[in-house]
């Protein structure tokens, strides 16, 4: 075990013997991490709803209009039946809500299931405002069946419902920094596992070098190699971890209902599984190039299915599910448990499966180098 210390060591001096490479290394990334989430932060911009009613308007479907307008995330504005098209695509709505002809009389007879909302820009544009009409709908339809059709007894519960209409909008806003707060961790695993090219970088210049054969020429065992290039990555990596979690809970003031020291511990939890799988990948690339396009692959599909680039529930069903066979989910969840817990334990269980993934890969890896009869031909 000294000897892999030693490698990780000697791997350090040589990578940062050139002052350059502590700032490519170590401080670009988290100067690349901590400007994306700043962004996600405080690039919030307002979201233009229009609103077109199909029938008359009546007291219920202008509270819920005015409900909208209420929100400080929306810009409303009416449109016109032979307009929709036209403003949808021209771009001067994100997305219209369609109100359906006689909105109240459906609502007192509890017949409204959810509301058409229209738009060109998918679910990036639609998923907070359907999120909000769903919850309001859903409030209207209870009231409609505790009332069981008695369009008094049904007015009487709904004034009484202004307290919780208040409570709505705060949990609302609750929801939605816990989600700007679980994406800007996506955003972070994200650059993690690109970091990963740090220990396989290291492998592959020596590999291009022929040092690597010369190293096997000695006693120093493939196990022992991969290990000491291991540390050597964890030791970038960490560093990252160590200043990324600084700057997001200290500096920017993120609400990740964690401390430093305990996101920076999940981190470190998490690095772990970039620096085997930038063993992995090392072991099964045939050449630089191959290297390159492995990561790629590897990195962006499984990011984009774990919910870093957008919330996990806009996602269809089986898309979900899918997320979960990858490292960054259990991250994401174990944020997310936090969050709604208050609770720092909640997130032990996603941490010990993450340390699965990373002892699967390491050995994987480990495996591969081992049994590798190509590596000579690398270049």
């Amino acid at each position: 075990m000294s000897n892999a210390f030693i490698i990780a060591k000697n791997t350090l001096k040589i990578v940062f013997k050139k002052k350059i490479n502590i700032f490519i290394y170590i401080l670009l990334p988290v100067v690349i991490v901590v400007a994306l989430v700043n962004l996600l932060s405080f690039g919030d911009s307002k979201i233009n709803v229009g609103i077109y009613n199909q029938g008359k308007s009546g007291t219920l479907s202008d509270d819920f209009v005015r409900s909208i307008k209420n929100q400080s995330r929306y810009r409303v504005k009416y449109v016109n039946k032979a307009d929709i098209k036209k403003v949808l695509v021209n771009q001067k709505v994100d997305c219209i809500v369609m109100i359906p002809r006689a909105f109240d009389e459906k609502v007192y007879a509890g017949r409204i299931n959810k509301i058409d909302i229209k738009s060109i820009k998918g679910q990036d544009a639609t998923a907070w405002i359907k999120k909000y009409i769903d919850f309001y709908i859903s409030n209207l339809m209870k009231i409609s069946r505790a009332s069981n059709g008695n369009r008094e007894v049904f007015d009487n519960i709904y004034k009484d419902s202004d307290q919780l209409k208040v409570k709505e909008i705060k949990l609302k806003g609750q929801y939605r920094n816990n989600t700007l707060s679980e994406m800007s961790i996506g955003f972070v695993t994200m650059f993690m596992l690109l970091g990963s090219s740090t220990v396989s970088g290291f492998i592959l210049k020596e590999k291009r070098k022929r040092t690597y054969f010369r190293i096997f020429s000695t006693p120093t065992s493939e196990r022992t190699y991969l290990i000491g290039n291991f540390l050597a990555g964890m030791f970038v990596l960490l560093t990252q971890a160590a200043l990324i979690s600084f700057f997001i809970t200290g500096i920017l003031g993120m609400d990740v209902k964690m401390n430093s020291v305990e996101l920076f511990f999940m981190l470190a939890v998490f690095s772990l599984v970039s620096s085997a799988l930038g063993s992995t990948i090392v072991a099964f690339a045939q050449n630089t190039s191959q290297a390159g396009y492995i990561s790629t692959f590897i990195v962006t599909p499984s990011s984009m299915l774990s919910g870093c680039f957008w919330p996990v529930d806009v996602m269809p069903d089986f898309m979900q599910k899918l997320s979960y066979f990858f490292p960054q989910r259990w991250l994401i969840e174990g944020v997310r448990r936090v969050q709604q817990s208050g609770n720092y334990a909640k997130a032990f269980p996603c941490m010990m499966i993450i340390l699965g993934f990373a002892v699967a890969l390491f050995l994987l890896s480990m495996f591969k180098i081992k049994t590798s009869k190509s590596i000579k031909n690398f270049v």
